[in-house]
């Protein structure tokens, strides 16, 4: 019997025969990877074409990519007139990113007074309608809500806040609200009136946020201290904090919080005043800068065990300079000690190698979150049978 009596091809043809069920999990999945392959896969056959247009979650994911350029404005229009037309009632995943735009207004001043800009704006504001309705009544499906905003016009940003998104949250609340990212500057007021069952919070700089609800809040993101509108919270159910440069909230103290992300700038200022986190168990740094790390101590954290470590560079092909390594080296050294769990980029390996007798509690390496392969490396005089190294990699001999 030969390997295609085995293994006969699956053609086209037969995945109609296929459970319903299993068909919508391989196209969920297909789309989920890459969102443009909806169209791609509608071309396939009108059987494909019928079942794509009659699942309404897979129409529920908005991606919107908005510019100061009336090309932006129409593909983004049909996009979110797309979604509501085929999502029927399911909730709504939005992501708008706002890019800087090769073109430019004549006008002397931007949005001044200046005809283009305005209807720039307005029709920036007329996308956002359609995935919120006139007055508000789509507002309620919004599950989650990502902003990135990459255009580096401070007055456009301002603008856009001002006149395109605070208009459009004012329209009502949005009470399934779950997740809301904010990347970028945003100047002026925001108010979300109703998010009883908010989770995920990053408004890193969005000074002026207002948030009512913030009960269920489990993931928390800001830059500098405490939003003033979050003040007055309890954060009981907080447990994931990510702070970025500066940090200043020495005098916070958070006592669910189980990690701890610190996200580093070369544009900000550099000051380290970090909170009270009596049960911390998971640090995390990322950063591309060496001063960082010299000034960063965190062995005041008794309870923390695993510990995460980031190079950012400026583009993907930069690796870290001898001096960054330095400093990593010496930090990990000095406060890392107890550590059972660490993990790390492929170029830290050699060091921890040379430093493994440093960590004696040291029960696990992970290489960019991912175990190596068992028996890949192992830790110089433990047997290998020993569960101590079921998880580690080979640290070898030094």
């Amino acid at each position: 019997m030969n390997d295609a009596t085995l293994n006969p091809p699956v053609s086209v043809s037969s995945i109609p025969a296929l459970p319903i069920e299993i068909f919508d999990q391989i196209i969920t999945e297909v789309v989920a990877q890459k969102r443009s392959a909806i169209t791609a896969l509608m071309c396939v056959s009108h059987f494909w074409h019928d079942t794509i247009m009659q699942r309404p979650l897979l129409w529920a994911k908005v991606e919107l990519y908005l510019s100061r350029s009336v090309d932006s404005f129409s593909p983004s229009y049909r996009m979110a007139r797309r979604s509501i037309d085929r999502s029927a009632t399911v909730d709504l995943d939005i992501t708008i990113t706002i890019v800087r735009s090769k073109e430019s207004c004549a006008c002397a001043r931007v949005f001044d007074s200046c005809g283009t800009c305005s209807r720039w704006t307005r029709a920036n504001r007329t996308v956002l309608e359609v995935l919120s309705g006139e007055q508000g009544e789509r507002l309620a499906r919004w599950k989650s809500l990502v902003v990135v905003h990459k255009d580096n016009s401070s007055v456009y940003c301002a603008k856009w806040v001002v006149e395109v998104i605070s208009p459009i949250l004012d329209l009502g609340g949005t009470p399934r609200l779950r997740v809301l990212l904010l990347v970028g500057p945003f100047p002026g007021q925001i108010n979300f009136h109703h998010t009883p069952l908010l989770e995920v919070l990053s408004s890193p700089d969005a000074k002026d946020i207002i948030i009512k609800n913030f009960d269920h809040v489990r993931k928390l993101a800001f830059r500098g201290a405490l939003p003033v509108c979050l003040s007055t919270a309890p954060f009981t159910s907080l447990t994931h904090l990510a702070l970025h440069i500066p940090i200043l909230c020495s005098n916070l103290e958070l006592p669910n919080v189980t990690i701890l992300d610190l996200i580093d700038s070369d544009s900000e200022e550099l000051s380290i005043a970090l909170p009270i986190l009596p049960r911390v168990q998971r640090i995390s740094v990322v950063t591309r800068m060496a001063d960082f790390l010299l000034l960063l101590n965190i062995k005041h954290y008794p309870t923390w065990k695993s510990f995460c470590l980031r190079f950012d560079p400026k583009r993907r092909d930069l690796l870290p300079s001898h001096q960054f390594i330095e400093a990593a080296t010496a930090f990990i050294d000095s406060n890392c000690s107890q550590i059972e769990e660490l993990d790390i980029d492929p170029w830290l390996i050699d060091t921890i190698k040379a430093n493994v007798r440093h960590f004696p509690n040291l029960k696990r390496i992970l290489i960019r979150g991912a175990e190596p392969e068992g028996g890949f490396w192992y830790q110089f005089g433990v047997p290998c049978g020993d569960s101590f190294i079921d998880n580690t990699p080979n640290l070898g001999s030094h």
